[in-house]
């Protein structure tokens, strides 16, 4: 009888400490997906800003590049966002948010786009070089 008892206590606290492992799993899971979220977001506010900074140059390829990385950018924003619960309207108004302290900082001034450049540039380069879909 004590042996029985052994073995389903044995049993249960195998079973609680998977079940916490799944629940830690489950919760850093949600936590990388709303990270990642932001992190397009915030990319997608970056190349968006600089798309509206090329908006007057004769050749349009920076500009429709920095369009389309904003795009898909946001299109992964909302994929993470949306696996975790967060709706697409608070998505586009941190969008919004970030896309407005970015103008904000450089005084909607192109020529001290550089400030941005170096603060997400690479960042945003790696993460979009990640991304399923190309740019082009």
């Amino acid at each position: 009888m004590i042996g029985r008892i052994v073995l389903a206590v044995v049993a249960c606290s195998q079973f609680t400490n998977a079940n916490a492992q799944d629940i830690d799993t489950k919760l850093l899971t949600q936590e990388a997906s709303k990270n990642m979220a932001q992190e397009y977001v915030t990319c997608a506010a970056f190349y968006a800003v600089g798309a509206r900074c090329f908006a007057g140059d004769k050749d349009p390829s920076d500009r429709e590049h920095m369009q389309r990385a904003a795009v898909l950018a946001m299109r992964r924003a909302a994929e993470y966002a949306d696996k975790v619960g967060i709706n697409l309207k608070d998505t586009i108004e941190s969008y919004r948010f970030e896309f407005n302290g970015m103008a904000e900082k450089i005084n909607t001034d192109c020529q001290k786009l550089e400030i941005l450049i170096s603060e997400h540039g690479e960042r945003c380069k790696l993460l979009m070089s990640h991304s399923t879909t190309n740019l082009n």
